[in-house]
């Protein structure tokens, strides 16, 4: 799978969690995916490359999604994301 700009996505996409997919590219961007459509709905400049695997985990019920990007985790509550 490649971006418009040609660059590829470089690390493994996560599992679909609630019809969305997660990955990220050397270009700093985390992305979510429609998991139905692989269309990108949403992405966030991390600062660094991205090449970790996505996780998403849960916390007194409340979801997150957490991600290495070079020396740094980062991890934000998983709020829906408009399809």
């Amino acid at each position: 799978m490649a971006r418009a700009s040609g660059t590829p996505f470089n690390v493994p996409r996560s599992a679909p969690i609630g019809g969305l997919v997660f990955t990220g590219d050397a270009e700093e961007n985390f992305i979510a995916l429609n998991a139905a459509t692989g269309k990108p709905l949403w992405h966030f400049q991390m600062g660094e490359a991205v090449y970790a695997s996505p996780m998403a985990f849960a916390v007194d019920g409340k979801e997150y999604i957490a991600v290495a990007a070079g020396s740094s985790l980062f991890w934000s509550p998983l709020n829906p994301v408009v399809t």
